[in-house]
């Protein structure tokens, strides 16, 4: 629903069936954007992520203000906006 991608750290929104497999659901997530982004050109250094990640539900009183919160990263987090052409590709 939202997404927000820093230099530093991703903020994420995700509506989910109740019973979903979230560790292997950020497993996909950290392993595909790591392999698309090593193959983007002249990103020799590629993607790193750290080990953890933090989850937390929401339910639909806090959605709009989740929503928001994320919309404004780049807001809250001024020169920590990823490379354009990082933010290209996660954008198609």
């Amino acid at each position: 629903m939202a997404l927000a991608i820093l230099r530093t750290h991703v903020h994420m929104l995700l509506r989910t069936v109740p019973r979903i497999d979230l560790p292997r659901l950020v497993q996909l997530f950290k392993g595909g954007s790591s392999y698309a982004a090593s193959r983007l050109p002249g990103n020799e250094l590629g993607l790193r992520w750290a080990p953890e990640y933090s989850a937390t539900s929401v339910g639909p009183r806090q959605l709009a203000d989740v929503i928001r919160y994320v919309k404004r990263q780049a807001e809250h987090h001024p020169g920590e906006g990823v490379e354009p052409g990082v933010s290209r590709a996660h954008r198609k």
